[in-house]
């Protein structure tokens, strides 16, 4: 009987895969039939847009419907499989399985039936064993092929399509809309509009002082042609730009709600929020001066630009609203204000230009009012100082200097700076003022002050300070001045070289005397010939009294300078005083032939013949006078000058004598030959001007007896000669320059 009990262990597995192959095939068909009614669920709601009472027919329609099949398909299957419900006897399952295997037919039939039989005979069991072991090598199971349940994919294949249409329609999203309707049949739905409003203008958000331009299009198969923005219960109606509509909320603006209409569609309700935005409220600026201006603070409201010296102390003071910082931001740096209870401090020196700019910033924005400013800065001038050099005519080592100087703010001091050209590097500086005003005018005698050494060559200045205190004081200084001071030697040689220039200028003039005395005489001689003056008669006198007024001036400016030079000396010898008395009658002269002469050529071209030959004779007298005047005045003053020129070239000798022998006494070293060799050029200098004198002596009328020591000159001349001749056999063949001027001696 074993075989038999495996016949019956597998009919049973083969009714388990019958049922598995209907519930595979029950689901297929549920899923096909399930999805097609829910899709005509939704289009009749998507076509019809029922009311409540409709869709919760609907509802209860998917539901029955959809309970339905989930039994018919899906349930039935499960409990036969799970033997909650019976399924089919063996001998059902027989015929399946000789309908599929042709070569069993009714076989195994007969054998269930046979095993039924109650009769329990050895025959009876040996037939069930005998057609049992036949049939136990056939598999049963093959009689199902679940190839056949997958037929029934054929039936999706119809919302499939279905869902495809939508898709590529682009109703997909809508049409599955109407499921959340049919779900909720008791809310009220109205259809949808034939477009719908899409806002483009981005995040409402706006700070409180801008204003904000909505834009929004429509969409759809309906084009409005009107489109209302709703804003606090007013319907404004949308400008329209292109394809789109805008609207504009002017500043200042608050958070405020608004929706668009059009066509009795509205849309949903927006909210433009507004944000706080920062700003300054006050503005001060404190401006406190360098303290060497002497300039008090200022304080400029409202602004930011100013014009002030350079390092001024710049102070800001601002109040801000609704900000929570600000930020001055420069070329080369950026600094925030301090903050104290919302009031922003800053302090700053500036020296230069300065471009610079406030920008303030709050949680909402940054850096949102940027501000521009300028600071022009003045830089402190440097100070201004000139001087006129007046030279004493009188003493050549005196000079008078009238001076100026001037600051923007301050004259602090006023020097003079002197040293001397071998050695710059020790100055002497001597303060002249310290004015303390922006103006002075000082005066100086030079060298007043100063500790100078008779020969040397000085060079000196004046200098301006300013009370610039960031620059620690500024200077300006003069054109420098050179000077050489001169010894009493020196200072007569001067004296008598304007003496020699005196007198050669009225040796000049008085050739031209002589010439106006010609002139004189030959108007005279031609007023004489004429009965009447014309009028080139009256132009010749005119120019003739013209050149005489010239000449009288000419002959007084010499007067004067001989005058003065004289009294520059110290001397008061009987020549001298002789020389001076002279000078004097001779100025008194001038003076009469001077008005005299004013006086004619006033009346020249008014007054007759005869009168203006009596005056023109009267002029002639006092010319002889004059010349005679001048004669005697000229030749006295040439006399003098050789006396005293001769004097100083005996002085001149001597101190040659003196330095010549100290030379020769002196050690020899490399230097001599040049020293030498400039004592001979000075010596015959001095050599020269002995024998201009000698001319000059030659031409008195009286020559006078020089008493010039003729050997002490043989004397410094064989000096000379012995030095040369020394030098020359010490330095070999370095031939001194000078022994050419040992042969010319």
């Amino acid at each position: 009987m074993s075989s038999y009990n495996n016949i019956l262990d597998k009919l049973n597995k083969f009714s388990r895969k019958y049922y598995t192959k209907l519930l595979l095939k029950g689901g297929l068909l549920f899923i096909a039939f399930g999805a097609l009614y829910f899709m005509a669920i939704l289009g009749i709601e998507y076509f019809f847009w029922l009311n409540s009472e409709g869709r919760f027919i609907l509802l209860l329609l998917f539901l029955v419907v959809e309970a339905y099949l989930l039994y018919r398909y899906i349930a039935v299957p499960i409990f036969y499989l799970l033997k909650l419900k019976k399924g089919i006897s063996n001998k059902e399952a027989s015929l399946l399985i000789g309908i599929h295997f042709k070569e069993i037919g009714d076989k195994l039939y007969n054998l269930l039936d046979l095993a039924e039989d109650n009769d329990r005979s050895e025959l009876l069991l040996a037939s069930i064993k005998q057609r049992s072991d036949n049939l136990t090598m056939v598999p049963f199971t093959r009689a199902i092929n679940f190839k056949d349940s997958f037929k029934n994919l054929k039936y999706i294949t119809i919302p499939v399509l279905s869902l495809l249409v939508l898709w590529f329609s682009g109703n997909l999203s809508s049409f599955f809309g109407s499921y959340e309707r049919v779900i909720n049949y008791d809310t009220a739905y109205e259809p949808p509009a034939p477009f719908v409003f899409r806002l483009l203008s981005g995040e409402l958000q706006v700070l409180e002082d801008n204003s904000f331009t909505v834009q929004v299009a429509t969409e759809g198969k309906v084009k409005p042609t009107e489109v209302y923005i709703v804003v606090k219960g007013k319907e404004i109606l949308l400008q329209k730009v292109n394809d789109l509509y805008e609207y504009t909320f002017t500043a200042p603006l608050s958070t405020t709600k608004f929706f668009f209409k059009a066509n009795d569609v509205d849309s949903r309700t927006y909210e433009l929020k507004s944000l706080k935005a920062p700003s300054i409220q006050f503005f001060e600026i404190t401006l406190d001066y360098p303290s060497y201006t002497k300039r008090p603070s200022d304080i400029l409201k409202g602004t930011g630009n100013a014009t002030f010296p350079e390092g001024t102390r710049v102070s800001w003071k601002l109040k801000g609203r609704n900000t929570d910082e600000i930020v001055l931001d420069s070329k080369d740096t950026t600094i925030a204000l301090n903050n104290v209870e919302n009031e922003f401090s800053l302090s700053k020196t500036i020296y230069n230009e300065f471009y610079y700019s406030l920008s303030t910033s709050n949680k909402n924005v940054a850096n949102y009012e940027k501000l521009d400013y300028q600071f022009r800065v003045i830089k402190d001038a440097f100070p201004s100082i000139a001087v006129k050099k007046v030279t004493d005519s009188i003493n050549p080592n005196m000079a008078y200097f009238i001076g100026e100087a001037s600051d923007d703010y301050e004259v602090r001091a006023i020097r003079l700076i002197c040293y001397a050209d071998n050695n710059k590097e020790d100055k002497q500086t001597l303060l002249l003022g310290a004015p303390s005003a922006n103006y002075n005018q000082f005066y100086y005698t030079f060298p007043t002050g100063l500790t100078l050494e008779e020969g040397k060559a000085y060079t000196y200045y004046f200098e301006a300070m300013d009370n610039d205190a960031i620059h620690n004081g500024k200077t300006s200084k003069t054109q420098l001045f050179n000077t050489k001071l001169l010894d009493n030697n020196e200072l007569n040689n001067k004296e008598l070289e304007a003496q020699q220039a005196i007198i050669k200028g009225m040796d000049d003039s008085m050739e031209k005397f002589k010439a106006q005395e010609q002139s004189l005489k030959e108007l005279n001689r031609g007023q004489k010939e004429k009965n009447s003056l014309d009028f080139n008669d009256q132009i010749k006198v005119k120019e003739f009294l013209e050149k005489q007024q010239d000449q009288e001036q000419l002959m007084q400016k010499f007067s004067r300078e001989l005058k003065d030079n004289l009294e520059s000396s110290d001397k008061e010898d009987k020549l001298s005083k002789m020389l001076k008395e002279r000078l004097e009658r001779q100025e008194i002269e001038a003076k009469k032939n001077e008005k005299l002469l004013e006086e004619l050529n006033k009346v020249a071209d008014k007054i007759d013949k005869e009168e203006l030959s009596k005056r023109l004779e009267e002029l002639g007298k006092k010319q002889q006078n004059s010349k005679r005047n001048l004669e005697q005045l000229l030749e006295l003053t040439k006399r003098y000058y050789v006396t005293e020129k001769a004097a100083q070239l005996a002085k001149d000798l001597e101190k040659f004598a003196e330095k010549q022998e100290s030379l020769s006494e002196t050690k020899v070293d490399k230097s001599s030959p040049d020293v030498q060799e400039e004592m001979n050029r000075e010596f015959e200098k001095v050599a020269e001007e002995l024998e201009e004198l000698k001319k000059d002596n030659e031409e008195l009328k009286k020559p006078l007896d020089l008493k010039i020591d003729k050997n002490k000159e043989e004397g410094i001349k064989d000096d000379q000669r012995e030095a040369l001749e020394e030098l020359n056999k010490q330095y070999g063949e370095e031939q001194p320059v000078g022994q050419n001027n040992q042969e010319k001696s």
